[in-house]
């Protein structure tokens, strides 16, 4: 005769006809069985239900909150004006422009910008870094990176430059340079620019002819892509797996070509690189994008290289300013440093509430903060 099997639910419902019965009370019952009185409580509660099995019951919350539709569009608005901007700015600024809605909290809107894939680019990355960041769409954001030199057997030294896109792992470009001159760079960039369109973010690391912001003057190459509405984000010093994707296409470059190759000439050298970069692409399947080639999964942008940059067209909240020959500006009878290389150029002023500082912006970029209070005043 088979063995009765006494079920989690049979003893629930044991312990609750046994009270009912008078044979126990709430306290008996909690001393004879080690549950809480406040267990027990639960389960005469259930008995009231008809219905009621005493199994198991889920713990996933029987609703969720999620911020209404067009309270996300309002934030993503925002973001989309100020990429280089946090959580809390982003707040703020949906706050100032829409006071009669009630905006989430800042880390409410850190959560929405990340479900659209939206990192500020102005920011440090945390302790991971980009390591494992996959961008959700092509073109939101291209890796770029020198690959370490070599030289050619007439004694030319060569400088792979690579741009990869993260979504999708195209090979936008790998070009055979003889310099790493920001001269160089540009001319690289605008070609693929001109195939492809402009993506959202640049991803390079604080070397090279594109050091990492704070440190140096802007450059003709920063104002350039500032003006396109490229937004010029860096990898953490000494962290070369922030760009982990180039990284590990040069590291499968020197593999399958550069150790391989005798290279003779510069000529010679771009065609066999043209030819890794077309295999690369096409005939490569590559098990991150589930063994697809990148040329199946990469699209181009769908904004286009412009034949003429626009002035900055700046949001109403921000007060204006002209830089004068000195590159600086005039805010509250103060003169203050905006950048030397933004001589007769405007600039946007983003004021703070809580305190007295403002970001100086040009285009879609914080050029500085600046807290008013270390500034003297004119006589």
């Amino acid at each position: 005769m088979p063995l009765k099997v006494i079920t989690m639910a049979d003893q629930r419902r044991q312990i609750v006809e046994k009270i009912r019965a008078g044979i126990w009370n709430v306290t008996e019952a909690s001393r004879e069985t080690g549950l809480s009185r406040k267990t027990i409580y639960q389960y005469l509660k259930r008995a009231e239900d008809p219905t009621e099995t005493f199994e198991d019951r889920s713990r996933r919350p029987h609703t969720t909150t999620r911020t209404n539709p067009s309270i996300e569009a309002i934030i993503m608005e925002v973001a989309h004006d100020y990429p280089v901007w946090g959580e809390t700015k982003i707040r703020k600024e949906c706050v100032r422009r829409y006071p009669e809605l009630t905006i989430p909290a800042a880390r409410t809107v850190g959560r929405i910008m990340d479900r659209h894939d939206h990192h500020p680019g102005g920011q440090a990355p945390g302790p991971t870094g980009w390591q494992r960041f996959v961008s959700a769409a092509p073109n939101l954001l291209w890796q770029m990176d020198f690959k370490g030199w070599f030289r050619t057997t007439d004694r030319i030294t060569i400088h792979p430059l690579s741009v990869l896109d993260d979504h999708s792992r195209f090979l936008l470009g790998l070009d055979a340079c003889t310099n790493q001159a920001r001269e160089t760079v540009w001319t690289s960039l605008r070609r693929l620019f001109q195939l492809y369109g402009l993506p959202e973010r640049i991803l390079a690391d604080n070397a090279g002819p594109w050091g990492a912001p704070g440190t140096r003057a802007l450059t003709g190459l920063d104002l350039w892509l500032i003006q396109l509405g490229i937004v010029l984000i860096h990898g953490r010093p000494y962290h070369p797996q922030t760009q982990g994707k180039v990284e590990r296409f040069h590291g499968t470059l020197k593999r399958e070509l550069i150790t391989r190759t005798t290279f003779t000439g510069v000529l010679e050298t771009q065609a066999r690189l043209d030819h890794f970069r077309d295999t690369y692409n096409t005939r490569r399947a590559h098990q991150a994008i589930e063994n697809r080639y990148p040329v199946e999964v990469y699209q181009p942008s769908r904004r286009p290289y412009p034949d003429l940059i626009l002035p900055p067209d700046y949001p109403d909240a921000l007060a204006i300013r002209k830089v004068g020959y000195n590159g600086t500006i005039s805010y509250e009878n103060r003169r203050i440093l905006a950048n030397q290389q933004l001589q007769g150029e405007y600039v946007g002023i983003y004021e703070h509430e809580e305190e007295d500082t403002i970001d100086i912006m040009y285009y879609r970029t914080i050029l500085r903060t600046v807290d008013l209070r270390t500034v003297p005043k004119r006589p």
